[in-house]
């Protein structure tokens, strides 16, 4: 760019910076990383939750083959044998599952790639699973079948080969050893369910809160295309005639009520940052300010409805035969010169001579995204800081298409990309935003799914081991109502402790992520509270419902069913 336009060569500096630096915006990367975290810490909570509940299974699984196992063990079959044959069950039902995770893995970054923003094209990433992610996910599987498997096997290796003879009420009472480990297995997934529902309800309130930010600007009925001067062979005069004739066209055409020209789009990172300080401060080490910048013509801030606060819009007139000037936002004039009114003033560039005099001063806008704070930002007129890609900005109430028409007319040979209204464009600056709500939303409801299951499956466990009991109580009289409470109560006491448990650890965890949240508190009550009922009301309907199944049957049926 400095050789190609070498009457502003000074104003270019020159950094060099990693391809994953450069597309991203200054200061999203750290976000974006923790963001990476985050749903990796989730998945591996989805992970663990799957595993506590597999080994709940295994758990009552083992128990039902207690007697099987013990004619094993009495025919000459020792414990080693016995746990390595349900490890071996458990090894081969974690693996189907790797093999069933990789193709839903395949089939999920095709899903996730078409989620894209449009600035990425297709093949510029290369996100297909290789060799070291086929060993990752098969030493995954690994672990969790030694997790999922050990436990129980090792439990049911240990039993007593009379006693599994036997059966009856030996086999209740030794079953009743491996209630703790149960009720404990379930106590997690609760803890964990819970804190995955709070982070995704606080994802899902900030993504609220981020649409409801006010950009600074009226996106509406504003139409956007971008084209390069330079890709049809015009020079600086050649591309500034270009401008001026897109311009002439678009405010030509029926429905269009203003039209602009910009380098940079609203919620874009800009291109260009300058160093720049006023002109009467000497140049010393750390004085300057780096600050934003875009190149405007005259009528941008009306377009976008930008509030001028002071002084004037650029004009036609503003070209290199005039003084240089520019617009600041009240945010770099109020930090170049906090005491004193900027508008009048002049600034320069590091390390350069030549003034420009502040002759606007407009508000403050959101630049890269809606979530940032406020920054310094700096304009220039496009007849004094030419760049040959710029962007067309029309407020009309035309279709895009049709103005794209036009404006093809103008050079038949340029190129327009990225058509769009400036509506879409604030809606692509959500991408990022919406799709870590979607992902953290789907683990949440995949741990709310293994948690109910779990508590379902150890509620139904505990209510069939005591069905002589329940038929001989109803045959004696027993109040239904108060029987339902009998059978549930432990599991509903398991499922508090569980809540008061995952509300300390989201307590605890959530603050971490707090600087990926917008407009509210990690400690949010309406979160907490809607996940703790969310899972409590979930929790409790799991538990009920085999209570309530068994309670209905007759007695007799029961009675003689157990025998």
């Amino acid at each position: 760019l400095a050789q190609q336009y070498p009457e502003d060569s000074r104003h270019f500096g020159v950094a060099v910076r990693s391809f994953s630096e450069a597309t991203l915006p200054a200061g999203q990367r750290a976000i974006f990383l923790r963001a990476a975290v985050l749903l990796s810490v989730l998945a591996l909570v989805v992970l663990v939750v799957t595993c506590a509940n597999l080994t709940n299974l295994f758990l009552t699984r083992a128990e039902g083959r207690r007697g099987e196992l013990a004619i094993r063990q009495s025919l000459g079959a020792s414990r080693g044998t016995l746990i390595r044959q349900m490890l071996a069950e458990s090894l081969l039902l974690a693996v189907a599952g790797g093999v069933l995770g990789l193709a839903l893995s395949v089939a999920g970054t095709r899903f996730l790639w078409s989620l894209r923003p449009p600035t990425l094209e297709n093949g510029s990433l290369a996100l297909g699973i290789d060799g070291r992610g086929l060993l990752f996910a098969l030493a995954l599987s690994i672990l969790a079948a030694l997790w999922f498997g050990l436990i129980p096997a090792i439990r049911a290796a240990r039993g007593e080969v009379t006693a599994g003879l036997r059966g009856g009420a030996e086999e209740v009472r030794g079953s009743a050893r491996g209630f703790a480990l149960r009720d404990a297995l379930l106590v997690f997934q609760i803890g964990l369910c819970l804190v995955a529902l709070v982070v995704s309800g606080l994802f899902l309130r900030s993504l609220r809160s981020i649409q409801e930010t006010p950009a600074g600007f009226v996106p509406g009925d504003v139409v956007l295309m971008s084209f390069d001067a330079s890709s049809v062979g015009l020079d600086t005069d050649g591309g500034r005639v270009l401008f001026r004739r897109v311009l002439e066209t678009a405010r030509r055409q029926p429905g269009v009520r203003r039209a602009a020209l910009a380098q940079s789009r609203p919620l874009v990172a800009p291109l260009v940052q300058r160093r720049i300080l006023p002109s009467d401060q000497p140049d010393e080490s750390g004085s300057a300010l780096q600050v934003l910048s875009n190149t405007v013509s005259d009528g941008y801030f009306s377009t976008l409805e930008i509030p001028l606060l002071q002084g004037r819009e650029f004009s036609e007139l503003d070209n290199l035969e005039r003084p240089r000037v520019a617009i600041l936002n009240a945010t770099l004039a109020e930090r170049l010169w906090p005491d004193r009114p900027a508008l009048g003033r002049s600034l320069r560039f590091e390390g350069g001579e030549e003034s420009l005099e502040v002759v606007g001063i407009v508000g403050d806008i959101k630049y890269n995204t809606l979530t940032e704070g406020a920054q310094p930002y700096l304009y220039f007129p496009v007849g004094q800081d030419y760049y040959p890609a710029t962007t067309l900005h029309a407020k009309t109430t035309v279709k895009p298409s049709d103005l794209a028409r036009a404006i093809q007319e103008v050079e038949p040979k340029l190129a327009l990309t990225g058509v769009m209204t400036a509506g879409e464009q604030v809606a692509s600056s959500l991408r990022a935003p919406r799709l870590a709500s979607f992902l953290l939303g789907l683990f949440a409801v995949v741990t709310l799914l293994l948690a109910v299951l779990g508590t379902y499956a150890l509620a139904a466990h505990s209510v069939r081991r005591r069905r002589p009991e329940i038929g001989l109580r109803i045959a004696l009289g027993a109040r239904r109502q108060a029987l339902l409470l009998t059978l549930t109560r432990r599991t509903l006491v398991l499922t508090g402790i569980g809540l008061v448990l995952g509300l300390l650890a989201a307590y605890l965890f959530v603050p971490t992520a707090a600087s990926l949240l917008h407009g509210l508190g990690a400690l949010d009550p309406a979160s907490f509270g809607a996940a703790s009922i969310i899972l409590a009301l979930t929790a409790v309907a799991a538990t009920l419902v085999p209570a309530y199944r068994a309670l209905r049957c007759d007695p007799a049926t029961i009675l003689k069913g157990s025998r």
